[in-house]
C-alpha cells in the first residue's frame, strides 16, 4: 500500500507536544554544554540521526533467540549487549536470503571508525580455524571486515518490490538500529537482527525505514530459551518483536544567525500499518520567529498517529544554533499482518 505525506517543517528554537499543543520556548539562548555538544556529534556520526525503541531499547540478554530445524531447536541468535545499537558503514553487498517464512533482506556493511567495536568486541566468540559457510563475511577484498544487517519484512512490503530501496544503496552508506547478536550457526558472527530501523542519505536528506520482523523467530515466548539455567524466580520471556513499534527519531541540525528558518519535507513512499491502511495523509508544521520569541502551528496533523513532531532542543555556539528534533514514528502489526514504514526526510 502506497500513500503519501507532505509534512514541511520549519524548524527554530521552539518545542511541540502532541497534535499541535504549542510550548513556548525561553527567551534567552544558552550556550552549548558538553553533554549536548557529545549527543549532536553522535548524531552526525550516525547521518544526522540519534534513535531508540521507545518501547523495547533493550532486550533480555539472559535470552537466545532459537533456530528450529525439523527434528530439533538450538540457541542461535545469543544478544552481545542488553542495549540495542546502531551500526552505520558503507554496504559491501545485499542479498535476499530464503528460508520458509524468512526472507531476510540482508546489507552486509563495513562499519565505519566508530562502529568497528560490533565487530572487534564479538571476536572472542569466534572459532578461528572454521571456514566457508561458518566463516565471518569478507566485502570489498578485505578479511572479516563487515557484518549484516538483517530483516525479514512484511509479505507487503515484499510483495510491493520493497526490496528496491535495498538495492539502491548498494556501495553508499547506511545505519541499522536493532538486537546486536552473534550467530552460532554461522560461527557466532555479529549481526543487526533483526533491523528495526533503516536509514540512509538520499538527495537533500534521508530516507528512514521501520520494519517489525515478520519471519516469526523474534515474536513468540517459545521462540527464545534461557543461555544458562531457567532462574531460580519466575520470569516472563520478552519477544524482540511487538505488535507495536514505536521509534524516537532525533534529528541534528543547524541554523545560522542570518537563517530564519529551516524548512524540512516529510514523504511516505511507503506504508503497511493497522490504522492507515486506505488514508492519505497530509499535514505541516510552521515554526517561525515572532516579535515576541517564537511561535508554531500544524495543520493536518489531529489525532496523527503515525508520525509526530515531539519536541526541540537547542543552544547556541559561536554564531551557530545547534539543535535536535524530536520525531516519533509509529507503526501497529495488522492481525497476522506485519507493518512497514518508509518515510523521506528532506532539506527543501
Amino acid at each position: 500500500m502506497r500513500n503519501s505525506i507532505f509534512l514541511s517543517l520549519l524548524l527554530l528554537q521552539f518545542t511541540t507536544g502532541l497534535y499541535g499543543q504549542l510550548i513556548p520556548q525561553p527567551s534567552v539562548v544558552s550556550d552549548c554544554s558538553e553533554v549536548f555538544l557529545s549527543k549532536l556529534t553522535t548524531a552526525e556520526s550516525q547521518h544526522h540521526f540519534l534513535v531508540r525503541n521507545t518501547r523495547a531499547s533493550h532486550i533480555d540478554s539472559s535470552l537466545a533467540a532459537k533456530r528450529f530445524s525439523r527434528y530439533a531447536s538450538f540457541s542461535n541468535w545469543i544478544p552481545l549487549s542488553a542495549e540495542k545499537r546502531v551500526l552505520c558503514g558503507l554496504v559491501g553487498h545485499q542479498n535476499v536470503h530464503k528460508s520458509g517464512k524468512e526472507k531476510d533482506h540482508n546489507l552486509r556493511i563495513i562499519p565505519n571508525d566508530s562502529f568497528q567495536y560490533l565487530i572487534k568486541d564479538a571476536e572472542y566468540r569466534r572459532e578461528k580455524d572454521k571456514e566457508g559457510f561458518n566463516n565471518w563475511h569478507d566485502c570489498n577484498g578485505g578479511l572479516n571486515n563487515c557484518m549484516e544487517s538483517e530483516i525479514t519484512p512484511a509479505a507487503d512490503f515484499i510483495a510491493a518490490e520493497g526490496v528496491q530501496y535495498f538495492e539502491t544503496v548498494m556501495d553508499q552508506q547506511v545505519c541499522a538500529y536493532g538486537p546486536w547478536v552473534s550467530e552460532k550457526l554461522h560461527n557466532f558472527r555479529p549481526e543487526i537482527h533483526p533491523s528495526e530501523v533503516l536509514w540512509y542519505p538520499i538527495d537533500k536528506g534521508h530516507r528512514v525505514m521501520l520494519f517489525q520482523d515478520a519471519s516469526r523467530r523474534y515474536d513468540r515466548k517459545h521462540r527464545f530459551a534461557w543461555l544458562d539455567c531457567e532462574p531460580a524466580q519466575a520470569r516472563t520471556k520478552v519477544p524482540w518483536v511487538s505488535d507495536t513499534l514505536e521509534v524516537e527519531l532525533e534529528l541534528a541540525f543547524q541554523l545560522a544567525n542570518n537563517q530564519d528558518n529551516l524548512k524540512f519535507e516529510l514523504i511516505v513512499r511507503d506504508i503497511a500499518d493497522a490504522l492507515l491502511l486506505d488514508k492519505r495523509m497530509k499535514g505541516l508544521i510552521l515554526v517561525s520567529r515572532t516579535k515576541e520569541g517564537l511561535s508554531i502551528s500544524t495543520e493536518g496533523m489531529d489525532n496523527q498517529d503515525v508520525i509526530r513532531a515531539e519536541s526541540l532542543s537547542y543552544c547556541a555556539e559561536g554564531e551557530m544554533m545547534k539543535g535536535l528534533l524530536k520525531l516519533s514514528l509509529r507503526i501497529h502489526k495488522i492481525e497476522e499482518r506485519f507493518a512497514y514504514l518508509v518515510v523521506d526526510v528532506i532539506e527543501i
